[in-house]
């Protein structure tokens, strides 16, 4: 029997469940990194190939999804989701490059689909005057599921070897995938037993979203607010170690500690655009200060008090990895005749494509200027560009 509990809160807990396994997965074989390395004789910089691998099988896998969702169902699919995660890293457990490859992929393809599959499913029955919230709590499950293979995968790792931390969070997404099976039938109501599936066009629906200029301000914000993200994730610590001058370990807790309020952070802004300020100018809020706060840290040096230089990251971080939940929940309502899973699916293509485009166009200012700063403060002129249209919806 189903519990007596209301059906958002049911998809809720499940949705952020898939979406919690689904990163973990992601991030397993990054954490555990050097010990797998040391195992199969490989050089981490390997690390980079099976990223690229990962990310065009998400990438391919988002696309296709919606449509397979549609016909099939968000919980089927999502159960299909996790068992793909677990596949892959049971056959990494081989121990070589060739099992890695293949882990890549087939954690890629099941990391995919969670976000379209949790989009369609939240947008039938979340409350419209819930709808941000619950979206910012379901995407809670990105760092928190990494931050889970960080905290399981280095101790198994440890003391049963590397292949240990692989085997527990594959048996964790095969028992999640199990217990989403009782509300299956209850959450899989709509399927549309008709409806086309369309692995050799994954492109028709990135193709329908770009073509509509309602989700031309969202989609161009995503892409820059993403790009800006992957790079305080990625720079933030060799930025403080250079710029600011800062010791590693010291860096690091300032890096903790922005990355779990900007998790945090996902929930406020979602509480915000739910209940004082609309979505698009949330996002617009976003934007302006991503801006400021990136101009800010340019500022930063050995000078400053480490609480300060750790509130600076804080806000930094609340602008810049907060707002997720409530571009989802946007692109949701505007999808239409589209359908959330495919609209959704598509706009992580684009946000995706802001990491490709602007994490390497860092690494160039970088090297040309030797300023982690300037950086940052270029990349918050753009995030303040972006916004700006925001404003007129």
């Amino acid at each position: 029997m189903t519990p007596a509990w209301p059906p958002v809160l049911i998809a809720l807990i499940a949705t952020f469940a898939v979406q919690l396994l689904a990163s973990a997965g992601s991030a397993t074989t990054q954490v555990a990194a050097p010990a797998l390395a040391d195992a199969i004789a490989a050089e981490v910089r390997l690390l980079g190939v099976y990223t690229a691998l990962l990310f065009v099988a998400t990438l391919a896998s988002g696309l296709v999804a919606g449509s397979l969702v549609t016909r099939f169902g968000a919980i089927r699919i999502s159960q299909v989701a996790l068992l793909s995660c677990a596949m892959g890293l049971v056959v990494a457990t081989a121990g070589n490059t060739a099992a890695l490859a293949v882990c890549a992929i087939l954690v890629g393809c099941g990391l995919g689909p969670a976000t379209p599959a949790s989009s369609h499913l939240l947008a039938r029955l979340a409350p419209p005057g819930w709808r941000n919230i619950v979206f910012s709590l379901k995407q809670t499950g990105v760092p928190l599921g990494i931050g889970l293979a960080g905290l399981i995968v280095p101790p198994l790792t440890v003391g049963w070897g590397w292949r240990a931390g692989f085997l527990a969070v594959a048996g964790l997404c095969l028992a999640t995938a199990a217990l989403l099976q009782p509300i299956r039938t209850t959450f899989d109501s709509d399927l549309e037993t008709g409806a086309r599936i369309r692995p050799f066009n994954p492109l028709a629906p990135l193709s329908a979203v770009l073509t509509d200029r309602k989700f031309h301000p969202l989609l161009s914000a995503s892409l820059v607010f993403t790009g800006n993200q992957s790079c305080i994730n990625s720079f933030l610590v060799s930025a403080l170690v250079a710029d600011v001058g800062m010791d590693l370990v010291s860096a690091g807790v300032v890096f903790s500690l922005a990355l779990a309020t900007g998790a945090a952070a996902r929930l406020w802004w979602g509480w915000v655009a739910d209940r004082w300020v609309r979505p698009y100018r949330v996002l617009a809020i976003v934007g302006f200060g991503i801006g400021l706060s990136n101009l800010l840290f340019g500022l930063l040096d050995a000078s400053w008090p480490i609480h300060g230089i750790a509130a600076i990251a804080m806000v930094m971080a609340v602008m810049s990895i907060g707002w997720n939940g409530v571009y989802l929940a946007e692109l949701s309502r505007l999808a239409g005749p589209i359908g959330a899973a495919e609209a959704t699916g598509a706009g992580a293509v684009v946000s995706f494509t802001g990491v490709v485009i602007m994490a390497p166009l860092f690494s160039l200012i970088l090297g040309w200027s030797g300023s982690y700063g300037l950086a940052f403060a270029l990349f918050g002129f753009c995030s303040a560009a972006v916004a700006l249209p925001l404003l007129r919806r």
